[in-house]
């Protein structure tokens, strides 16, 4: 029983719980019946590592006493009774298994064998499930899951040093996104498309938007750049009833589109402004979950 707690620790902790998952959505039938059967037991992993443990711990214990018993008597009992059992140990209850269960055949096996596990789970539940909550209380996290978020990332940017320019800068801008300041992805203003409210909307405007792909266009007031009066969703180009051949002028579109929004009770467009040092992940949720998805980002600069 050492040997198979020994074992099946390594066979179930091998795979991480994304990877298990990925094989039950795979489309090979019986290895997502494998890995449903190892899932169950894989997410109480801390509960498992002490079952395990504990389990182990208590037959060696045995087995030990019962070989020191078997060796009264003999020349040399003294280095017998600390020898023999700790190499029969270590070659049967350690080397042997996990060497078994690192290979593929630990996953079968693991799989196979889940109602010996789930009796292993039974008799130490007592001991056991204490002492997995102290460790996930105090640990934080899974005791097997030894990759913090630093060396994740770092993983993630090794990997994406193999491949192709656009997927490496993808690649390595979702790593550190989450520490990213708004100030380090913002578009300079000076770089921003955007429609002045006297510029005419016409048939060439229209196709530079489409063409560009831009969804929603800032519009600036006809002196200063700076200073944001709108915001032009290409979508509500539909809703307009004036008639853009006659190449109506962008202020009138928007009030416009401002008037059907009052009549369905709407919010009008307000410039959302923004601290140039504030999280990006916290803006893009705001984002996610407000009904804005544009944002003036700004610098506050104090006065003596």
């Amino acid at each position: 029983m050492s040997a198979y707690s020994s074992g099946m620790t390594l066979g179930y902790m091998k795979f991480s719980i994304v990877e298990l998952n990925t094989f039950i959505n795979g489309g090979d039938a019986v290895l997502a019946k494998r890995a449903r059967r190892i899932l169950r037991f894989r997410r109480y992993s801390n509960y498992l590592v002490v079952s395990f443990s504990l389990f182990s711990s208590v037959f060696t214990v045995l087995f030990t006493t019962t070989v020191e018993q078997m060796l009264n008597g003999e020349p040399n009992e003294s280095i017998l009774k600390i020898a023999v059992p700790a190499m029969i140990s270590l070659i049967f209850a350690e080397m042997i298994p996990q060497a078994i269960c690192n290979s593929n055949l630990g996953f079968d096996l693991a799989s196979g064998l889940w109602f010996v596990s789930a009796l292993i789970f039974f008799v130490t539940f007592p001991v056991a499930y204490p002492v997995s909550l102290v460790l996930e209380r105090f640990l934080k996290r899974d005791v097997r899951e030894v990759l913090t978020e630093e060396e994740k990332a770092c993983m993630i940017q090794n990997m994406a040093k193999n491949a192709n320019e656009k997927v490496k800068t993808i690649l390595e801008n979702a790593t550190t996104f989450t520490n990213k300041k708004v100030g380090e992805l913002m578009v300079p203003i000076e770089d921003v498309f955007m429609l002045s409210k006297s510029q005419k909307l016409n048939r060439s405007t229209i196709l530079t938007l489409v063409e560009k792909g831009y969804t929603r266009v800032p519009v600036y007031d006809d002196k200063n750049r700076n200073t944001i009066v709108g915001l032009l969703n290409m979508k509500d180009l539909n809703l307009v009833t004036c008639d853009l051949s006659k190449e109506p002028q962008v202020k009138q579109v928007l009030r416009q589109l401002d008037s059907l929004k009052e009549a369905k009770k709407k919010a009008k467009f307000e410039a959302k402004y923004v601290n140039i040092d504030m999280n990006a992940q916290l803006l893009l949720n705001q984002m996610r979950t407000g009904d804005f998805h544009f944002a003036c980002v700004v610098k506050y600069m104090t006065y003596e």
